[in-house]
């Protein structure tokens, strides 16, 4: 039998390759095919590092990219258009695409992704499996949300669904950290916490991070990694606000000899970091890189971001922080993912100074219980037992 994964950021690489490497390690061999939705991130990665078959996708256009309303319109036309063809596309495959058994996606609300997951439901009568790929499942259901999927479907999308995020029909299984919280009407099992290590960077053959390379001062401070946000890119603040911010941090890193690493955003705008002027700070340029894999490779104790979901998948062994309360930015935070963040011993510093007394005590890890992985490939295997 073959699974099939269907990805469109380097992200859902990775997580795929930790899937793949724990049917692997139960003896599982199954064919591993990709589905590649392809944009500029996802063009300089070894599939053949993790995928034994690779199907390219026409290039995935975001609504956010559009500039203005008409901007968006072409764009949700072009994506109709795009819908359009996928059956054609993947019956252009058909020879690789026989015995599917299982279809794993990060994403089931964008069109072409319900596009996707249709077909392989109705033709091959897969088991679908939504990964949980961030913090979108613990997002109240709100009627905005619901009027801007009906317009998009009326603008541009034809015939697909204006779902929530975790409630596409075609879906069997949402695999998620948190599933007493998760806001999907789907069936829900515990995704394992997985570790990142210095094995995934095979993933990524042309990654040079020598910059990154470490001194004997270095190794001996302790070291902290900041998670950027797109935020003046989105309007969300001013860049000022968003550089004063980090200005801060650096200046109390500084102040307690920290070694601090800004890890931008995918959605970033690099150049608006200028810290020439610091020390004790260093930027890592590989901004498409997963900041879990960054942290590990580089040892770092800590991890601190206003709002990221990477900090809670960094938390099970890192002293870890969000500075929404400390600088009054709401967006991407409610009471749902707070309690999730507080349950992981997340810190919600309210003051700068308490920030420094929080980043001046030894580090201490801690680990946070999760079920182990045969759990979760026991669940996905009994996809319509129930049914029987």
């Amino acid at each position: 039998m073959k699974n099939i994964f269907l990805v469109n950021s380097p992200y859902h690489v990775i997580l795929s390759k930790k899937i793949i490497d724990m049917y692997k390690a139960n003896g599982n061999n199954s064919k591993n095919i990709v589905i590649v939705l392809k944009e500029s991130s996802m063009m300089d990665i070894n599939y053949d590092y993790i995928f034994d078959e690779v199907i390219y996708m026409d290039q995935q256009v975001y609504l956010n990219k559009g500039k203005n309303i008409l901007d968006k319109v072409k764009i949700l036309r072009y994506n109709k258009k795009l819908c359009k063809n996928v059956n054609n596309i993947l019956n252009e495959y058909d020879n690789k695409l026989q015995n599917i058994d299982k279809l794993f996606t990060f994403t089931d609300d964008v069109a072409i992704h319900q596009k996707i997951i249709k077909y392989f439901k109705k033709k091959h009568n897969t088991k679908n499996i939504l990964i949980e790929e961030g913090t979108i499942l613990y997002y109240p259901r709100k009627w905005r949300s619901i009027i801007k999927g009906i317009s998009y479907t009326i603008l541009g999308f034809g015939l697909c669904q204006p779902i929530q995020y975790g409630n596409n029909k075609y879906i069997d299984l949402v695999a998620c950290k948190f599933p007493q919280k998760a806001n999907s009407c789907r069936k829900k099992i515990l995704l394992p916490n997985f570790t990142f290590d210095i094995d995934d960077i095979g993933i990524f053959p042309n990654l040079d991070y020598s910059y990154l390379e470490q001194n004997s001062e270095d190794n001996k401070k302790n070291k902290l990694i900041y998670a950027g946000n797109p935020f003046s890119e989105q309007g969300i603040i001013s860049l000022e606000k968003e550089i004063s911010i980090l200005n801060d941090i650096i200046k109390i890193c500084n102040k307690l000899n920290i070694l601090l690493y800004i890890k931008p955003h995918p959605r970033e705008n690099i150049s608006k970091y200028n810290i020439d002027e610091y020390k004790n700070v260093k930027l890592i340029k590989n901004k498409e890189v997963p900041i879990e894999i960054i942290s590990s490779i580089l040892g770092c104790q800590g991890a601190i971001s206003t709002i990221s979901s990477a900090i809670l998948n960094m938390s099970r062994d890192r002293n870890c922080f969000f500075l929404s309360d400390l600088f009054d930015i709401k967006f991407g935070m409610n009471d749902n993912i707070k309690s999730i963040a507080e349950s992981l011993e997340i810190k919600f510093p309210k003051t700068l100074d308490e920030l420094e007394n929080m980043l001046s005590k030894s580090v201490t890890k801690h680990t946070v219980s999760y079920k182990n992985n045969n759990d979760f490939l026991i669940s996905i295997d009994k996809i319509g037992e129930e049914n029987e």
